[in-house]
């Protein structure tokens, strides 16, 4: 008698294993020896902790304003920079999802660094900004968290923070200081 063919989707990784298929009468073979075997995303090395400064400017923003007189302000804001990062020269691309009401308010986005030997680092944001009540002189705080990165990075995991000013309107050059304990 044919038993039936159980398919397992190993999980993130897409992998298929055919397990269970046998004429035999005998116990089916144990979940846990058909689980196929997964990537590790665990990091290989020890955390250090890297900081690094950059000004950054807007490249492009599409905003579009709204209520009464303007005030809210919500877009996507795409930023760049330079600094050097965990002892190489780099560049900084952000992408930033703003929702702000007179300057002020939440922002959600994306940083990817990039060192001059092509090693990536991508991390999430999630900060507020304030503002000053003609919106020019602002102030950023944010928590940036580790998606994962490729070469020097491809193992990477990690946690930090940082916060900046501008001095002008949005889309003007943002100070920012990072720090973030990396592991990788």
């Amino acid at each position: 008698m044919n038993r039936s063919i159980s398919l397992i989707v190993g999980p993130l990784m897409g992998t298929v294993l055919l397990a269970g298929c046998t004429t035999s009468t005998a116990d089916p073979t144990p979940l846990s020896a058909m689980v196929a075997p997964s990537m590790s995303l665990a990091p290989t090395g020890s955390a250090h902790e890297v900081s690094f400064s950059s000004s950054v400017a807007s490249t492009d923003k599409r905003t579009t304003a709204a209520g009464p007189h303007g005030e809210a302000l919500y877009g996507v804001v795409l930023e760049g920079g330079s600094t050097t990062f965990d002892g190489k020269q780099a560049t900084i691309d952000m992408t930033v999802l703003i929702t702000y009401v007179a300057g002020n308010g939440p922002f959600v986005g994306l940083m990817t660094i990039t060192t001059a030997d092509g090693s990536t680092l991508g991390l999430t944001m999630l900060g507020k900004t304030v503002a000053s009540a003609d919106t020019s002189d602002a102030t950023f705080e944010s928590t940036l968290t580790v998606i994962g990165g490729t070469k020097d990075y491809a193992n990477a995991s990690g946690s930090g923070s940082w916060s900046g000013s501008r001095k002008k309107s949005l889309g003007s050059a943002v100070a920012l200081n990072a720090t973030i304990s990396l592991t990788s």
